[in-house]
């Protein structure tokens, strides 16, 4: 997975960038709000997911952008295009304020959410908020098996899932096996 991409910006097409990263051009869609003047050097963190077999990188500013896209997503009906029209019209704190705030008309702004989808996206989401700063309180505490956790938590996976899938984990596991071991079993 490629987590993040360092470069030099070549084109900026309005909804995808293209980055110069070792004389290798890497086009990485992005919220359009997203704008870089060209020769810029950058750092953008990315998600990288797989459409009809092709791989696609979406790129973000900050990795709290990047989480609430993977959240977003997680919402049954919210694919990766309108979770980033969600995120440029609202930003990661404008998400987590209209979740909290169980403010569905925010959501509604957004062209291509409509009544229901809202609600959805208010209801589901409020797991990520509630029980994330205790969750990823908790998760710092725990060492190799506390990151394996929190890798979990950025894949958009639920505390009960995370909480089950690090119980089956070995206490002395490194974090690297750990993951393989978790994601496996949660898989199956």
């Amino acid at each position: 997975m490629i987590d993040r991409v360092s470069g030099r910006v070549v084109d900026n097409y309005g909804s995808s960038l293209v980055i110069d990263i070792g004389g290798m051009g890497y086009e990485i869609i992005t919220a359009s709000s997203v704008s870089f003047d060209l020769g810029t050097p950058v750092v953008i963190y990315t998600r990288m997911l797989v459409r009809d077999e092709i791989p696609v990188l979406y790129g973000f500013e900050s990795t709290a952008d990047r989480k609430s896209f993977d959240q977003l997503r997680t919402v049954q009906g919210v694919g990766p295009q309108l979770a980033l029209t969600i995120l440029e019209r609202l930003g990661a704190k404008g998400v987590i304020e209209a979740v909290l705030g169980n403010d569905g008309k925010r959501f509604k702004s957004v062209p291509g959410v409509g009544e229901r989808l809202a609600s959805r996206l208010v209801l589901e989401m409020k797991r990520f908020y509630d029980a994330d700063d205790s969750m990823e309180k908790t998760l710092a505490s725990q060492g190799n098996k506390g990151e394996v956790g929190e890798a979990l938590l950025a894949l958009g996976f639920s505390i009960g899932e995370i909480s089950q899938a690090l119980s089956t984990l070995p206490a002395d596991i490194d974090s690297e096996s750990g993951l393989r071991l978790a994601l496996k079993g949660l898989r199956s």
